[in-house]
């Protein structure tokens, strides 16, 4: 009996602290996701821990009336020219990953990837990632141009 209730104790503990560290990352004022509205249909956007990802949420919300349309290209992306250039200071590459959010530095623009590319020479920094997986099958089937917007 003694033993079981230090086992239960030991457990309370534990998610305690883990509840705890969870807190306090929430706490730093960090945004940890946004939401990308596509087809009338809200998609979660996990962000990456870069300060491009932070930059991308100080200019939420973003719409087709302060950042444009976003527009096919390639059949791998559609994208968007920012109104304003984010950090590029973080980690780059110069390939996309589908499923994925970029700030693409060349182009000053924010890319949402539904294919695998390799865009060297230009360069880019992850913002996100989507947790819905479904999203690239959806963004490969969309328009040549859609309204998307990006809320907090």
């Amino acid at each position: 009996m003694k033993n079981h209730f230090f086992k239960v104790l030991t457990a309370v503990v534990a998610i305690s602290s883990l509840s705890c560290a969870f807190s306090q990352s929430k706490a730093d004022g960090k945004t940890e996701t946004v939401y990308m509205e596509f087809g009338g249909k809200k998609y979660e956007i996990r962000l990456s821990d870069t300060s491009a990802a932070e930059q991308f949420v100080s200019l939420l919300p973003l719409n087709s009336e302060n950042a444009g349309e976003m527009v096919k290209f390639g059949g791998f992306e559609y994208y968007t020219v920012l109104p304003l250039k984010i950090s590029d200071t973080d980690k780059r590459t110069e390939k996309y990953k589908a499923g994925h959010v970029y700030y693409n530095i060349q182009y000053t623009a924010l890319s949402l990837v539904f294919a695998d590319q390799n865009i060297s020479p230009s360069q880019a920094v992850e913002i996100g990632t989507f947790t819905d997986t479904k999203i690239t099958g959806i963004l490969r089937e969309g328009k040549s141009r859609e309204k998307i917007n990006f809320t907090k």
